[in-house]
């Protein structure tokens, strides 16, 4: 019934002719496989907001630090508008 390639396809004796305890082997490897995909999907998902994250926080930051000038009197109104807007498109 299963010639050939096997049952799992990986020859007739199970994963690597190793019969039962190749299938074990065979589980485990897909097991691992599996687990190694879903780590790299969240690493990558993870780079990417942190990423915006840390893009917010220096929005944040920048936009402080340009609050201060105007309350210091360093810049005015026109001129914090202007940069505020330039920083806000980033």
């Amino acid at each position: 019934m299963f010639h050939g390639l096997g049952w799992c396809g990986f020859g007739p004796y199970g994963f690597f002719g190793y019969g039962m305890f190749g299938y074990f082997i065979g589980v485990v490897f897909i097991t691992l496989l599996f687990i190694f995909v879903v780590y790299i999907i969240y690493k990558s998902v993870h780079k990417v907001t942190s990423k915006e994250n840390k893009t917010k926080n220096t929005q944040k930051e920048i936009l402080k630090i340009l609050n201060e000038k105007l309350a210091k009197g360093e810049i005015n109104e026109k001129e914090y508008l202007r940069k505020k807007e330039i920083i806000m498109k980033d």
